[in-house]
């Protein structure tokens, strides 16, 4: 078909949104933004990091559209009980290769995420153990920083990589922190803070951080409301592994905690 930057499909194509299970015909939600790059049959929104299939549409008949909706669904990744978290961080923080720690239990060198990563990963201890997180690792360069609430909607869970030995950029890293759960959307989602990069000299220490993140901050709703957030500092090496489990661990019992809740909070109502 021809696709490279500026030109995705003909007016005979669909674009599967893989990233938000959603099918959209050419051009509707490309206005502003034409600049993607084609790997057949896949193209890459260069600036948001998105996924797009590209499906041909068939010609209209009798029982076309049953068949061929059949076969966009299951194209798409199935995520039936599986928990959504959203990996974030500064860039240099060790999101990617904490992310792939977690999924093949080793060190593989990485390089800056212009976009996103996503995998799915399984718990290994505790009551996590068996249970599927699908961790969505968003790049951390303060261009794409904007893009970060179009993949934290909904989501069930927050990580935040932290590099326990970058004083410099400490302040930074509590401002993104604070704007990301601040936002409305992300009321009362659970945030487990990775202290990543423990095994250096210099590394701070979880109550230390949780002084200069302001994650008391976070503690803004009384009498346990659903729309406070709950927080873990968990202290990590995402090079070695270490922490990585218990920090998921950590994170599961969060949202269990706060699903809990709702269902606390929804009955009293009634």
């Amino acid at each position: 078909m021809g696709h490279g930057y500026g030109e995705i499909a003909t007016n005979r194509d669909r674009l599967i949104d893989t990233t938000r299970s959603r099918v959209w015909r050419n051009g509707r939600i490309f206005r502003n933004s034409v600049f993607f790059k084609n790997v057949s049959p896949y193209a890459h929104h260069v600036a948001t990091g998105r996924k797009y299939q590209i499906v041909s549409r068939p010609q209209r008949s009798m029982g076309a559209n049953m068949g061929k909706n059949s076969s966009l669904l299951d194209a798409l990744p199935s995520t039936q009980g599986t928990l959504h978290v959203v990996m974030l961080g500064l860039d240099s923080a060790g999101k990617t290769t904490a992310l792939y720690r977690l999924k093949f239990d080793q060190y593989l060198n990485t390089v800056p995420t212009i976009g996103f990563n996503c995998e799915k990963v399984k718990g290994t201890i505790g009551k996590s153990k068996g249970v599927n997180f699908l961790v969505w690792d968003v790049g951390g360069q303060e261009k794409l920083r904007p893009l970060w609430k179009s993949y934290t909607r909904c989501t069930d869970g927050i990580i935040f990589v932290l590099d326990s030995v970058d004083v410099e950029r400490m302040e930074e890293a509590k401002m993104e922190l604070i704007r990301t759960a601040k936002s409305p959307d992300n009321t009362g989602v659970p945030i487990l803070v990775l202290a990543n990069k423990q095994d250096l000299p210099g590394a701070k220490e979880p109550r230390e951080l949780e002084k200069l993140l302001g994650l008391h901050e976070l503690v803004s709703s009384p009498h346990g409301s659903r729309d406070a957030h709950s927080w873990h500092v968990q202290p990590a090496c995402a090079i070695t592994g270490e922490g990585l489990h218990e920090g998921l661990e950590a994170l599961y019992e969060m949202i269990l905690k706060r699903r809990k809740l709702a269902k606390l909070q929804k009955k009293r109502v009634r």
